[in-house]
């Protein structure tokens, strides 16, 4: 039986409350590298599942969908981060990169030449390994669950029939306009199960790298109750085979 409506809003609130915070936390000194890279990806991923929930209770549940598919992208790369060896330094690799080809055009744009020199100088590796989102996601997502979700995430992003029509009220001999476009209990349902989701691979990564027991004691019961997996790929911790 799927989660009640009810208990997926509570625990994107409650992911929320128990990732919040600035105290001082341990880490390992194995996993400092792999947390620095993490921890912003995750709360990210936190913090736009709250902002979904938020615009959605405001009665903009078609123009929250973007933020759960944010919320999801950053949450399955966090998920990639940490099941994968040495994935963290791909990702930093790969963001490195991305923001020097933004600069790069800016640079360009704005004609300084100055700017365009140091942007020059910056370097990282060409092929710097880090795969795209979806290879990423296929890489955890054995059965395509997760690339099925995100297809339908994505509907409510791109231009689609439905933003063409649905605003349109169409009889056999007149056509009137509406304010909104009609949407599923169904369809509002999955958009909130994603969120739900994408919370729970988030915190369950920072959960897991700080070696946090009595937070992943909290998740495991959480994810009893709600269908919610921890870890994506076959649900094992790689770090944890490791100390066998």
């Amino acid at each position: 039986m799927r989660p009640e409506k009810d208990a997926l809003e509570a625990w994107i609130v409650e992911a929320g409350d128990l990732a919040a915070g600035t105290a001082p936390v341990q880490v390992l000194a194995t996993n400092s590298r792999l947390f620095l890279t993490v921890y912003g990806i995750c709360r990210q991923s936190i913090k736009y599942t709250q902002a979904y929930l938020v615009t959605a209770r405001a009665d903009f549940a078609l123009e929250s969908v973007p933020m759960v598919r944010a919320a999801f992208e950053h949450a399955v790369t966090a998920q990639w981060c940490y099941l994968t060896p040495g994935g963290h330094d791909l990702v930093l690799a790969g963001v490195k990169a991305s923001m020097l080809e933004l600069a790069r055009k800016f640079a360009t744009l704005s004609g300084n030449s100055a700017w365009q020199e140091e942007i020059a100088e910056s370097t990282v590796p060409k092929d710097h390994g880090r795969p795209s989102f979806t290879k990423m996601m296929s890489a955890v997502d054995h059965e395509d669950h997760l690339a099925t979700m995100y297809a339908d995430l994505s509907q409510g992003v791109h231009v689609t029939s439905g933003a063409l029509t649905e605003f349109l009220d169409a009889s056999d001999d007149s056509m009137a306009l509406r304010d909104e476009r009609q949407e599923s209990a169904d369809a509002r349902y999955r958009v909130l199960h994603a969120a739900a989701m994408s919370s729970m691979f988030a915190i369950s990564v920072l959960a897991h790298v700080r070696d946090d027991q009595h937070l992943l004691d909290i998740l495991s019961q959480r994810s009893d109750e709600l269908t919610l997996p921890l870890l994506l790929g076959d649900g094992t911790d790689p770090r944890e085979q490791d100390k066998l």
